[in-house]
């Protein structure tokens, strides 16, 4: 049997080669690509019970095309969590915590973000009689002296924290048997103190989103200077790349440049918060 000519089995060969090529290329193209590593965010839970998180997240996604995994808890937890390198980008409104853990070169790029303030409620009949005092310190004096209950974030929160800060000034043990700790988000505690007619120290954007039935405001500070204060400063910042190096440190940086920027400035705005840095106090 004669042998076929070369240049047709240079061409077949071609063909084979082109056809595997295209082949190859279409199979690449079919493949999903890879996913973008998702951006941790981890931020307070009055974000979250506020509504501000519903508005903010779909917006920042969006923006910057990256898909962000959001975990809501007290200060103190997202502060240890930044500790193990388990938050890209945090918020939190526990200044002094935030600096210790800053110094520690676990967290870098702290900047102001927004603020509101802590009102006090508590049930409508105000046995403890606090309605309108402009000393927080005095009003948590009254509600011990009265007996009432008090219900506490007890969870080493932003919030607590300012609770802690407003039994010391009023001289007073932040334990007792007439405070329950429920170690809970702001909303989950604010539900408790509702359910029990008790007082408890709330955020001014979470209360106007949720204002449980039975439960007013009492003590607001808005436009009034009150030691201690009563104004609550939330902050971002990010993980430090160089003591925890697994970080998604480009989404973190990008993130912080959007969440800073206009348009987290108008959803903030519309959430009960004010963006930037609060007035001196």
């Amino acid at each position: 049997m004669p042998s076929a000519p070369r240049s047709a089995l240079f061409f077949l060969a071609t063909l084979t080669l082109a056809t595997l090529t295209a082949l190859a290329t279409l199979t690449a193209l079919a493949q999903p690509a890879a996913a973008a590593a998702p951006l941790n965010f981890v931020t307070t839970t009055s974000t979250q019970d506020s509504g501000l998180l519903d508005k903010l997240i779909p917006a920042a996604e969006m923006a910057l095309g990256v898909h962000i995994r959001v975990i809501a808890v007290g200060s103190g937890e997202a502060l240890k969590l930044a500790e193990r390198g388990e938050a890209d980008v945090l918020v939190a409104h526990a200044p002094a915590a935030e600096e210790k853990v800053v110094a520690a070169g676990h967290l870098v790029e702290r900047a102001p973000l927004m603020w509101n303030r802590f009102v006090i409620v508590g049930p409508a009949a105000d046995a403890a009689k606090i309605s309108g005092l402009s000393s927080p310190a005095d009003a948590f004096k009254k509600i011990r002296a009265s007996g009432a209950a008090f219900v506490s974030r007890g969870d080493e929160s932003g919030t607590h924290k300012k609770e802690q800060e407003l039994w010391m000034a009023a001289r007073l043990e932040p334990k007792d048997a007439h405070v329950l700790a429920t170690g809970q988000g702001q909303g989950e505690t604010l539900q408790v103190a509702a359910q029990r007619a008790a007082y408890t120290l709330c955020d001014s954007a979470t209360w106007a989103k949720m204002k449980p039935g039975g439960l007013v405001v009492l003590v607001d500070a808005r436009g009034k200077k009150t030691l201690p204060s009563l104004t609550n400063p939330y902050h971002v910042m990010r993980e430090n790349e160089i003591v925890h190096p697994t970080t998604n440190v480009v989404a973190a940086k990008r993130f912080l440049t959007w969440i800073k920027g206009p348009d987290a400035a108008t959803i903030i705005s519309a959430s009960g918060f004010t963006p930037g840095e609060p007035p001196a106090n």
